[in-house]
């Protein structure tokens, strides 16, 4: 209970945020780039976001939502990006996903993380393609 008030006073830190208009000025820079650029960059950032923010990604997506959504970046881009941070996430020991994975297997967390670490990169591939070619 403790942690589910910790992540709603954070999701009411980016409501302040975003009524403040600071989503609005950073979309602004951000929308001067080309669209399938800044997809393929968020895409890679949002995995490496993802790797240390672990069990927090949808505080992530919160915050990376509406500055790119603000700059007008496809709806459809964003399922490419929450794949880009799922991904990320399965190499964070702190992920749940992680550790349930570690006792299923029988092995430890570590072990799982590093078997992650040799198949992710290059699994980060597929969404990077795919929105090239969708979007």
């Amino acid at each position: 209970l403790t942690y589910l008030f910790y992540a709603g006073t954070f999701l009411g830190f980016i409501n302040v945020i975003a009524l403040t208009g600071a989503f609005d000025t950073v979309a602004g820079v951000v929308a001067k780039v080309p669209k399938q650029i800044m997809i393929v960059v968020a895409i890679v950032i949002g995995y490496i976001i993802g790797m240390i923010a672990g069990a927090y990604t949808a505080m992530v997506m919160a915050i990376i939502h509406p500055i790119l959504v603000a700059a007008g970046i496809p709806w459809q881009a964003l399922g490419f990006i929450n794949y880009g941070i799922g991904y990320g996430a399965m190499t964070c020991p702190a992920q749940v996903s992680v550790s349930a994975s570690a006792i299923v297997f029988k092995t430890d967390i570590p072990s799982i993380v590093r078997n992650n670490m040799k198949y992710n990169p290059l699994v980060l591939i597929i969404p990077i393609i795919m929105s090239l070619i969708v979007l």
